[in-house]
């Protein structure tokens, strides 16, 4: 993802099209899943509960469901594009 972000960012004659644009931010949502959500998920499987506290376990599904609707928005706005 990050590659892509920087490729598609340097390109001169790809930063014009609007698909570069939803291309890129599909990838900022998926980094940010990859960073965040994919560890914290890990560590409730790993562990078969939630030791994280309190604050995490209410502010975690903010994150993860709106990095999925995030993705599944940009991917409809690259295949409507």
């Amino acid at each position: 993802n990050l590659v892509t972000i920087i490729a598609l960012s340097r390109s001169p004659k790809l930063r014009v099209h609007a698909t570069t644009a939803f291309v890129i931010s599909l990838c900022v949502s998926d980094l940010l899943f990859c960073t965040i959500n994919l560890p914290l998920t890990a560590s409730r499987y790993i562990h078969e509960a939630w030791v994280l506290g309190d604050t995490l376990c209410s502010i975690f599904p903010f994150f993860f469901y709106g990095n999925v609707a995030a993705s599944v928005l940009n991917m409809v706005a690259i295949t409507v594009n």
